[in-house]
């Protein structure tokens, strides 16, 4: 479990954190949020603290967020939680000037040095462990290029003058799938990130992509996993010193991590376990119960279609089998653990036990290990009728076999 990183996002997290996660050695957690966090600033805790600079991505992609920044009194009518977030970078020198395109494609080095001076001075008051590298997300072009090189040369130069210890973690967060649909698409990025990495002198690179959901079961799924496993493997031959970290996701994480292609499994603790940029406007959390047995979730929807179908679960397995003991219980309680903050409970006690029984195998074998296990999960939604979800994911089976197939 020490190889595990959850993101924690509220104290609802931090709860689930010391209840199932207690043996992480590291816990991330953005700028933005940790004085709302009680209990997490100021304690003893090893934080990888996010500046919050990918938040810029959406910001850009609203216009009413982007005049919220550039705003001197803030008196754009924006949503609250948008307000709260630009409210959040105005103090920070020049912060207005990253939402402009133009700034972007000729950045100013001196105004640029200020704004991430003053962010890493706010972020090195919490002592942290791990700092991010202030950086763009990426985009299909490479018009971001010079901007997040000109962030990374300045947080290196911030780093040296302050002498913190703290180690630089160098995030490369994709935002459409087909920026690492093969060699082609990705090499630009690798190159562009090895020169972040040697401007900002980052021990850590970050790997995640925010547009995945990994439980959906869509038909190009099994293709996508399968790049971000070359790509993987392309950052392990490009980035031989540095510690590799992935997620958060459901499974591709799991996989990487149990195919040594990522050091430091990242996971999230809420009802999505997708990445969201910082400072994002929050959807309305779905519920959803885990099904160890399918080594996957499914949604709580409405007129209790899911007890149906625990119900016609139970017909089809064998009472001594283990999966009719874990079906059994969860259509027994179908009422209590229904309940948002209980279901969300029992995902994080199911996730946790994943992940123990794999820290708990030697590192060569726990990719067989997975594989089985999605293999077993594959063979028994098989059998089993469909869920009362839309889409192709109400195939009880489509989640572990996508993964399964990445495995080995």
């Amino acid at each position: 479990m020490q190889d595990c990183i959850p993101f924690v996002h509220s104290k609802t997290d931090l709860d689930l954190l010391e209840e199932y996660y207690t043996e992480t050695g590291l816990l991330r957690c953005s700028l933005h949020q940790i004085e709302g966090i009680p209990g997490l600033a100021g304690g003893r805790r090893r934080i990888w603290l996010n500046p919050g600079v990918d938040g810029y991505h959406w910001l850009m992609e609203r216009k009413d967020a982007a005049r919220a920044v550039q705003s001197t009194n803030g008196d754009v009518a924006v949503p609250k939680w948008v307000k709260k977030f630009g409210e959040f970078l105005r103090p920070f020198k020049h912060s207005a000037f990253l939402v402009r395109k133009g700034f972007l494609a000729r950045p100013d080095t001196a105004k640029v040095r200020e704004f991430v001076t003053a962010l890493l001075d706010a972020c090195a008051e919490r002592q942290p462990t791990w700092i991010s590298v202030p950086q763009f997300p990426t985009v299909s072009g490479t018009e971001r290029n010079k901007i997040n090189r000109c962030l990374a040369k300045a947080a290196g130069q911030w780093r040296r003058e302050r002498n913190v210890a703290a180690k630089f973690v160098l995030p490369l967060i994709f935002t459409k799938p087909s920026q690492y649909r093969g060699k082609t698409a990705w090499n630009p990025k690798l190159r562009a990130l090895q020169k972040s990495c040697e401007e900002s002198g980052a021990e850590v690179l970050w790997v995640a992509d925010a547009s995945l959901s990994d439980q959906k079961g869509t038909a190009s799924y099994p293709e996508r996993f399968s790049n971000l496993v070359s790509l993987h493997n392309d950052l392990r031959e490009c980035f031989v010193k540095e510690t590799i970290a992935a997620g958060p996701y459901w499974g591709v994480n799991l996989l990487l991590w149990a195919r040594g292609l990522a050091d430091r499994l990242v996971i999230g603790l809420g009802s999505a376990y997708q990445y969201h940029f910082s400072g994002s406007v929050p959807q309305r959390a779905k519920v959803r119960l885990p099904l160890p047995p399918l080594r996957r979730w499914a949604e709580v929807g409405e007129n209790d279609g899911l007890k149906g179908w625990l119900a016609e679960a139970l017909e089809a397995v064998p009472k001594d089998d283990r999966a009719w003991e874990q079906f059994s219980y969860l259509h027994r309680h179908y009422s209590e653990i229904t309940l948002p903050g209980v279901a969300r409970e029992l995902t994080a006690r199911f996730y946790s036990g994943w992940i123990r029984e794999l820290s708990e195998t030697p590192e060569g074998g726990r990719a067989l290990v997975l594989y089985q296990q999605l293999s077993s999960a594959y063979v028994l939604g098989k059998k089993l009728p469909d869920l009362p979800e839309e889409g192709v994911k109400r195939n009880p089976a489509i989640v572990a076999q996508q993964l399964m197939l990445n495995c080995l």
